[in-house]
């Protein structure tokens, strides 16, 4: 089979084509004919070699397409049904063949067969990410106020209408630059600040305090929004894009003044037991099926992996990247 790897650590051109054995799954995995393969930022981190790991390696988290063949103890899937999948940490997304824990391998057309494979792989795993770390971990509901930063970003932008969907009565959102704000608009936030001075900009709008900060990009943003948060307050951490050194909170602080700090990884979450996302999957696909939550996405060949990680690292594009797989 085809597949693009990363031939060793580093830029855009470490990713080349490779023919591959077609792998075959193992007990409790199917293997899918893959049409579409989704490109994500931890893709570019495994690029650059930050998660470790042998070269060569197929990068990609997420894939849609249609069961090939499934392995012992599979009976809920069958031979030839579409399927999406969520997070795998094992990758191998960018392949005509991929293999998956069926557990993550969620049917189309049991759920909403109005879903296309592009559109889902697209927009089901991170509105199932938004919905576990807010609904489970955040506990974000009804009358929640809930500030996003990173706010037109894939999974932030995803982020904030499921938070409207679960009740919330007050989204806002952080960007980098006044491009990005606008990008952000389509989203539903309230109040789109910059991220820079970003607690003066809420307070002259006149928030002191949110109940639940949604951090993905960490750094300077995450020690800063500690002093936002209500009484009972969560920050969520659930990335660091920024790349900046980890933030040290002391547990006494945390203690008086009546905050916490929750981490989210899906990833980890669904190694450890892969059955935890798929009531939160359903729903996912339900709701981007009817339109409730929606972004853009652009789609590329597979043979042009280089250039959607190029578009996604200069910011470039807007929504979510989809590599096209042809078989």
């Amino acid at each position: 089979m085809r597949a693009i790897t990363i031939s060793c650590f580093g830029e855009v051109d470490v990713l080349e084509t490779a023919d591959l054995p077609v792998p075959e799954p193992g007990p409790g995995q199917v293997s899918i004919d893959v049409s579409h393969a989704a490109v994500g930022l931890a893709d570019v981190l495994m690029r650059r070699g930050e998660f470790g790991g042998t070269p060569p390696i197929v990068p990609g988290l997420e894939v849609a397409g249609t069961v090939r063949e499934v392995g012992a103890g599979v009976h809920h899937l069958r031979v030839g049904q579409p399927v999406v999948t969520l997070s795998r940490p094992t990758a191998g997304g960018y392949a005509e063949v991929s293999v998956a824990d069926a557990a993550i391998t969620i049917p189309l057309d049991s759920v909403d067969p109005r879903l296309d494979a592009a559109e889902a792989v697209a927009l089901v795993p991170n509105t199932t990410t938004a919905l576990l770390s807010l609904e489970l971990v955040g506990n974000v509901g009804p009358g929640s106020q809930v500030l996003i930063h990173g706010a037109a970003g894939a999974l932030s932008g995803i982020t904030a209408q499921v938070a409207r969907r679960l009740g919330a009565t007050q989204v806002l959102g952080t960007v980098r630059s006044a491009r990005r704000a606008a990008e952000a608009e389509r989203y539903g936030y309230d109040l789109v600040v910059s991220s820079n001075g970003f607690r003066s900009a809420l307070s002259d709008a006149g928030i002191d305090s949110v109940d639940i900060v949604v951090d993905p990009v960490g750094g300077r943003l995450r020690a800063e929004s500690l002093e936002v948060l209500a009484p009972l307050g969560r920050l969520l951490a659930v990335g660091n894009a920024s790349g900046e050194d980890d933030v040290r909170v002391g547990a006494n602080e945390l203690w008086l003044a009546n905050r916490a700090v929750l981490g989210f990884n899906v990833g980890g979450l669904l190694m450890q037991d892969p059955t935890a996302a798929e009531a939160a999957a359903r729903r996912a696909i339900e709701w981007v099926a009817a339109g409730t939550v929606n972004m853009p996405h652009t789609t590329l060949p597979l043979a042009q992996a280089a250039e959607a990680h190029r578009l996604l690292e200069s910011g470039d594009c807007e929504g979510r990247i989809v590599l096209t797989v042809p078989n």
